[in-house]
Formats: C-alpha cells, sequence, structure tokens
C-alpha cells in the first residue's frame, strides 16, 4: 500500500546491486502525482526503461545524436547567439535573463522550428510556468499519495481528496503547453512552409499514431532538459 524503500548502507551492496545488476535494479523514480495523475510519466525525463523509453531515445539520436544531423541547425544557433550578443550590448546588467532566454530560444527552433519574439513569448511563458509547476509537484514527499500510491483511488469529494483538483489543473496546463507548439509546427507543414525541426523531420519520415504522441511529449522535453 505504500513507497518501499531500500537502504543500502555499503559500497560493496551498492556496486553489486546499482552496477552488476543495473538491467533490472536501476530505473528512473515514480511519483503518482506528477507521473499519473498529472502527466508527466510519458516524458522523456520520467519514462521507466521500456519500449517507449528506447523510442524516445530513436528519435533524439536520427535527428540530433550525430554531427551530421545536428549541422542542419547550426545556422539557427548562430542567430540566436547573434541576438544574445544584440542584448547584453543593449542591457548587460540582466546576463542571466539573456542566457536564459538564449537557450530557450535555440531548443524551441531546434525542437519546433519556432521563433521566439523578443518580449513576453506567449510560448516562452506557458513553458515557463509549467517548469515552475513541475519543480513544486516532482519534490519528494510533497504529496502523501506520492508515499500511499493506493490514495489515487480515494474520490475527489472524501476528505483529503482534493489533490484530484489540482491535478486535473495541473495535467490541462501540461497538456496545452505540449500541444501549442506541437499544433504550430502541423500547420506550417501543412502549408508548406515548416522550418527544419525535431518535429518536422520526424513527421515527414513518417510515423504512427502512437509514435506521433512520443514525438509531441520526446520534443517537449527537450525545453525541460534546458532548464
Amino acid at each position: 500500500m505504500g513507497t518501499q524503500y531500500v537502504v543500502l548502507n555499503s559500497f560493496k551492496a551498492t556496486k553489486d546491486l546499482l552496477e552488476k545488476e543495473s538491467a533490472i535494479t536501476s530505473n528512473r523514480p515514480h511519483f503518482t502525482m506528477c507521473c499519473d495523475l498529472v502527466g508527466w510519466g510519458n516524458s522523456t525525463g520520467f519514462l521507466q526503461y521500456g519500449d517507449t523509453y528506447r523510442k524516445h531515445r530513436k528519435f533524439f539520436h536520427q535527428q540530433i545524436g550525430t554531427k551530421s544531423s545536428i549541422e542542419v541547425f547550426y545556422p539557427a544557433q548562430e542567430t540566436e547567439a547573434r541576438q544574445f550578443l544584440r542584448n547584453v550590448l543593449k542591457n548587460a546588467d540582466d546576463l542571466i535573463g539573456h542566457t536564459h532566454k538564449m537557450t530557450g530560444s535555440v531548443i524551441l527552433k531546434i525542437s519546433h522550428g519556432y521563433t521566439v519574439k523578443e518580449d513576453r513569448d506567449p510560448l516562452v511563458e506557458m513553458a515557463n510556468n509549467v517548469a515552475n509547476n513541475l519543480s513544486m509537484i516532482a519534490t519528494p514527499g510533497r504529496f502523501l499519495v506520492d508515499i500511499f500510491p493506493i490514495l489515487r483511488y480515494l474520490p475527489e469529494w472524501f476528505p483529503g481528496g482534493g489533490f484530484h483538483k489540482d491535478a486535473r489543473r495541473w495535467r490541462k496546463m501540461l497538456n496545452e503547453a505540449a500541444d501549442t507548439p506541437y499544433r504550430f509546427v502541423l500547420g506550417h507543414l501543412a502549408k508548406g512552409d515548416a522550418e527544419p525541426s525535431f518535429i518536422s523531420r520526424v513527421l515527414q519520415d513518417g510515423v504512427t499514431p502512437e509514435e506521433e504522441e512520443i514525438l509531441k511529449l520526446a520534443s517537449f522535453s527537450m525545453y525541460f532538459g534546458m532548464n
């Protein structure tokens, strides 16, 4: 009913279990609230090892995993680097903000072929809101349902079940933040003017409906790898 913990109190035990037997003992932490109720479980950073995780890695390797595959994005990186320098010259006091904007702009250009607007870009604000929410809901021990996963079946109207309402709101935020840039790419593909991106290149190679959903979450995860 609860979460089981195994404490390894010697180097030998740790090495024997987590290195020598890593094929069956190593995995990512699983948070019921974050992964199951909100929906982060199928994003790259929270995926458990298995077929879906291997498909994520396959897409990444094919599109950005080799020197030849990443070279197509060099012009976009150079453009954003020049914009970064212009922003620093204009306001050197906000170096951290300029750096964060440049890295986010490069990632969104590579992942979705999207050019970030100079001031208050809607996609960046949407993604940053989700990122801030993620840092809260993925905190170990923050929610009782992470310690006792069976509580996920508690009705919302029952005392203590109010976390379901929060989870629905946060899931909606996540879905909107992942769907919006993905629809941006689909729209430009339909018009025939999509810029080269992680998503557009995979879609042009052809994917199944299941792989398309995996692709959407894999591309969205790239932004949070930067964060």
